[in-house]
């Protein structure tokens, strides 16, 4: 995925603040991919539907 530049579109009916969470959690250098203490605060910090 990341040496052949493909991006992956959101699934559909996914809120943008999870798609930009998932973003983040596939980051080639594991140094800028996030704790699992951070995907916690931040599914946390999201609304309930």
């Amino acid at each position: 995925l990341q040496e052949g530049k493909l991006k992956l579109s959101p699934p559909q009916g996914c809120p943008s603040r999870v798609f930009k969470l998932m973003v983040r959690c596939w980051a080639a250098s594991p140094k800028d991919r996030l704790s699992f203490s951070d995907i916690t605060t931040a599914l946390s910090d999201l609304p309930s539907e």
